[in-house]
């Protein structure tokens, strides 16, 4: 299941963006929202094999002039990290016209405060890796199984997958080849000027 191509409706004459202000505006919105989510369940089940159990999936609808945020996270006890996925529109120049952005950070170090019915779950994160929202959840998932170091890949042969600490020298791995070189919009341009395809 991949992503439809365009959540956008115009906001303000051909600018588009992803927000609720009109009854067609709101029903993309809420598309989004519900392929955001089954999107995650499906990288869920990807990634589930190496050991990741899923800790929800989450879609906040935030107000009317937003795209709001699908999130997910996953913890594998194992090897104690995991991986935080979010998926929203941005006002940085990406690949899509709706400005869908996929952003992954690493889990660390996992801290329980509280006990009981009150105890609160917290994370490290890592850096923001930014990946583009066009990414099937396979392809995705294999990503997010690089980026955590995981040796094997179910249905890759093991000589596909290169790890960055153990690079071989002739693998080129400074750009990942589903990575997003980000630029900040121009001035006065906060969402694209194109139709949805």
């Amino acid at each position: 299941m991949r992503l439809k191509p365009c959540y956008a409706t115009a906001e303000f004459g051909d600018v588009l963006s992803i927000h609720a202000y009109t009854a067609a505006g709101e029903s993309l919105k809420q598309q989004f929202l519900r392929d955001g989510r089954t999107y995650f369940l499906a990288v869920a089940k990807a990634i589930q094999p190496h050991g990741f159990a899923s800790l929800g999936v989450h879609a906040n609808p935030a107000g009317v002039a937003v795209s709001g945020e699908v999130g997910f996270k996953a913890w594998n006890e194992v090897r104690q990290q995991g991986v935080a996925l979010s998926l929203s529109a941005t006002s940085l120049a990406v690949d899509r016209t709706d400005r869908l952005a996929l952003i992954v950070n690493e889990l660390s170090q996992r801290v329980t405060r509280g006990t009981g019915k009150h105890a609160q779950v917290d994370f490290k994160l890592g850096l923001n890796r930014w990946l583009s929202a066009n990414l099937d959840p396979t392809d995705l998932a294999q990503q997010v199984l690089t980026m955590l170091r995981v040796e094997s890949w179910v249905g890759m042969p093991q000589a596909q997958l290169a790890l960055f600490d153990e690079a071989a020298a002739d693998v080129d791995l400074t750009t990942p080849p589903h990575s997003l070189r980000l630029t900040p919009a121009p001035l006065g341009l906060a969402a694209s000027r194109h139709k949805c395809a």
